[in-house]
């Protein structure tokens, strides 16, 4: 690989993933009070934003059951990505985008054989090939930021998934090994019944939910892009925080197993 200045990098002086997207994203959480913990997690949560000495603080605000559900979701998150690369799901780490999304694929107008470039590799890193495929698989979801602020999920997502993950296993000839997809032909991604592997605990107090290990990084970057919105200096944004963050905790609540 080689830097803007001409000068080559080895794979070995690369980052890990996990460090320039850290699997507890600095998440500035506070509970506000409220009468009791039933139906709590009903309340919108908002934000809030503190300067002090020079710096600023900025969070959500939110009930009781909310936190419980966020610390859920980052447990979960600390178990999969600690399997993940301390080889338990399998697999091998490689060299990575690290933020493979639509807006960094380019088309060159001048080729006539529809061509592709990626663009933007500040977040590249040694990782597993399943989490950029998570990361586009994520950005797919949604048409522009309008829907990701939203939460509106894209109508066109799940024959765009099943588009990728055709082109994948077309390209490469099967899934990552991490997400237990081996041997897996195209025609089973089309029709959505790969078999990948799961955590091999199922008790409702297991520390990570019963899911696909894309999907579930595809959830943990849900957490991730949550972090980066609740600590944004963008000022256009800064007001649709709240929002965003509502829609991301309703999706949780789909794959997070109970709070103890």
């Amino acid at each position: 690989m080689a830097t803007t200045n001409g000068e080559g990098v080895a794979a070995a002086d690369l980052p890990v993933l996990n460090s320039v997207f850290p699997i507890c994203p600095p998440l500035v959480v506070r509970v506000r009070e409220t009468e009791g913990n039933n139906g709590d997690m009903e309340v919108p949560c908002s934000t809030f934003d503190e300067r002090a000495e020079g710096t600023t603080t900025r969070g959500l605000l939110v009930t009781s059951a909310q936190n419980a559900l966020l610390r859920r979701a980052t447990a979960c998150c600390e178990h999969l990505l600690t399997s993940l690369y301390e080889g338990a799901l399998g697999g091998r780490q490689q060299i990575v985008h690290g933020d493979l999304h639509m807006a960094n694929v380019m088309q060159d107008d001048n080729e006539c054989d529809g061509r592709l470039h990626l663009i933007d590799f500040d977040g590249c890193a040694r990782g597993f090939p399943a989490q950029d495929l998570a990361v586009l698989l994520w950005a797919l979801r949604f048409d522009g930021l309008e829907e990701i602020l939203t939460g509106e999920e894209s109508t066109r997502y799940p024959a765009l998934r099943a588009a990728v993950l055709r082109g994948y296993v077309g390209s490469v000839g099967s899934l990552p090994e991490e997400c237990g997809g081996g041997g897996k032909g195209a025609e089973d991604i089309v029709e959505g019944v790969v078999i990948v592997r799961h955590h091999e605990e199922t008790a409702a107090d297991a520390p990570w939910p019963v899911l696909p290990v894309l999907d579930a990084l595809v959830a943990h970057r849900d957490l991730v892009v949550m972090a980066w919105f609740a600590a944004t200096d963008i000022t256009s944004l800064q007001s649709r925080v709240a929002e965003m963050a509502n829609a991301t905790l309703r999706r949780m609540r789909e794959w997070v197993p109970s709070a103890p």
